[in-house]
């Protein structure tokens, strides 16, 4: 429960900002192929932009971070317009000012240069490393894979732990199942990932038990992502921290945690 004065205090800026967000247009951009957290619905072409107002679903997105990005925004009486793109491409089109919001974005130092980050969560992601079953790895930590070549997605954020780590052979790839069957035919010795897209892209593949997947090296809450100089930073921020606390409150976070089976603590 909030003191008295805290919780007045915190009404009256929640108020301030629904009111000044209604018929506002927020534009947002994010991956299609980031399972079960974002990701084009089965048979759709991505790269399709909707204009989304309060209480309307996506035709061609769905994913936990999508339902906690469009309910808390929409609780905050604004109207999305969606953008679904590869990776890099939604990077871009944010970094040149075509549009808003970036997510679910992790933190490192590079992105930190340009982007400023809502204080609420989306959701978490903690970076493993698969391997076949027969491996000769001894896995302690990163330094268990010194002169390995190790697949990794091409423009995903792995941590700084990653990042700095110089003695690995690191294997660009395009598509996740892609370091799979070459981990498979042992064309790479290693594959970095996040653990919750990763393993639900094996249950696709029906490979699920042909892996090893070692602890956890390290982890990062993902979060809304605006350029810094962009105006309207701190405001689209503020107000996405406002609608999650909504979530929460009303236990429709809860809800959207049992919808998609993820035990998240990032509330």
């Amino acid at each position: 429960m909030f003191p008295v004065k805290r919780h007045i205090t915190w009404l009256f800026i929640l108020l301030s900002s629904i009111s000044n967000a209604q018929n506002k247009l927020i534009s947002v951009t994010t991956l299609e192929d980031y399972a079960p957290l974002t990701f084009i619905n089965k048979g759709m072409k991505g790269g399709i932009s909707e204009i989304l107002p309060p209480g309307k679903d996506s035709k061609i997105l769905q994913g936990y971070s999508w339902d906690i990005l469009r309910e808390s925004y929409h609780k905050m009486g604004y109207t999305i317009k969606l953008s679904t793109s590869p990776w890099r491409r939604a990077v871009e089109s944010v970094k040149t000012g075509k549009i808003d919001v970036l997510f679910p974005t992790g933190k490192n130092t590079t992105r930190d240069q340009y982007y400023l980050f809502s204080n609420e969560a989306i959701n978490t992601a903690s970076f493993v490393i698969y391997a076949n079953k027969n491996t000769s790895i001894q896995w302690r930590d990163l330094s268990s894979l010194q002169g390995l070549r190790v697949g990794m997605y091409r423009g995903y954020n792995y941590g700084d732990k990653w990042k700095n780590k110089a003695n690995v052979i690191k294997v660009s790839l395009d598509k996740i199942s892609q370091g799979f069957k070459m981990l498979k035919s042992k064309r790479i010795d290693a594959f970095v990932g996040y653990e919750i897209p990763w393993n639900h892209v094996l249950q696709q593949m029906k490979m699920s038990d042909e892996f090893k997947m070692f602890p956890a090296f390290d982890f990062t809450t993902e979060h809304v992502a605006v350029l810094k100089s962009n105006p309207k930073a701190s405001q689209l921020l503020v107000d996405f921290d406002l609608g999650k606390q909504l979530l929460i409150q009303s236990g429709q976070l809860d809800q959207i945690n049992k919808k998609w089976h993820i035990i998240n603590n990032n509330d």
